[in-house]
């Protein structure tokens, strides 16, 4: 289920060059030193 989760989040963050996914057990998005997309 977290793969699966994982999986998509990452696709919604590639779909923009300027979103950056950072992150090892906080996973989230961030551009221009914002964080602005958290998955728990």
């Amino acid at each position: 289920m977290w793969e699966e989760r994982l999986n998509i989040f990452d696709a919604i963050a590639a779909k923009c060059p300027l979103f950056k996914r950072k992150g090892k057990s906080m996973i989230y998005t961030s551009t221009n030193r914002h964080m602005f997309g958290l998955l728990n």
